[in-house]
């Protein structure tokens, strides 16, 4: 006896099952690890591309926390050229 067909969502491709319960689960079960498989894809394509973004933002963040200690520096490296330069 032949269960309806069932529809596999994923790959929509159609599978005929023996009314047995086995062959049944086991047509379910590879649905389920063939949906776990392209969710992990999902999630490695995320994992490659949000990092980028959140590397800008923390780039973004050191940036504006030390550009006044470097201005800071930058202006009394000026001080000490003007004053070695006086000497001259």
């Amino acid at each position: 006896m032949i269960v309806s067909d069932i529809y596999l969502f994923v790959d929509s491709t159609k599978t005929q099952a023996i009314s047995d319960n086995k062959r049944v689960h086991i047509i379910i079960f590879r649905q389920v690890i063939v949906r776990f498989f392209k969710l992990l894809y999902l999630l490695r394509i995320i994992g490659w591309i949000l990092p980028y973004f959140i590397y800008r933002k923390v780039a973004k963040k050191q940036t504006e926390k030390l550009q006044p200690l470097i201005e800071e520096k930058l202006e009394e490296i000026y001080q000490v050229c003007e004053k070695g330069h006086s000497l001259l």
